[in-house]
C-alpha cells in the first residue's frame, strides 16, 4: 500500500468506503477523500484524514 493509492476500507458500520491513502504507519492506514487531498494541497495544509487498522482494508491495488 502506497501514499496516493485508492483503497476500500470497512467503517464501523460495516460499510465499504473508497478513500485515498495519506499515510501508512504502525499497523494503521490513514485515508482521506480525494477532494480533501486536492483542497489541502491547494491551501498548503495537511489533509484531514482518519485512521483505520490495516485489518479493515478490504481491497487495494496491491492486493489484486
Amino acid at each position: 500500500m502506497r501514499v496516493g493509492e485508492t483503497i476500500t476500507v470497512m467503517d464501523v458500520h460495516e460499510n465499504k468506503i473508497v478513500r485515498q491513502v495519506v499515510a501508512v504507519e504502525e499497523g494503521y492506514v490513514y485515508v482521506s477523500r480525494p477532494e480533501e487531498i486536492e483542497n489541502s494541497r491547494n491551501e498548503g495544509r495537511e489533509p484531514n484524514c482518519i485512521g483505520f487498522p490495516l485489518s479493515d482494508v478490504v481491497c487495494s491495488k496491491s492486493q489484486k
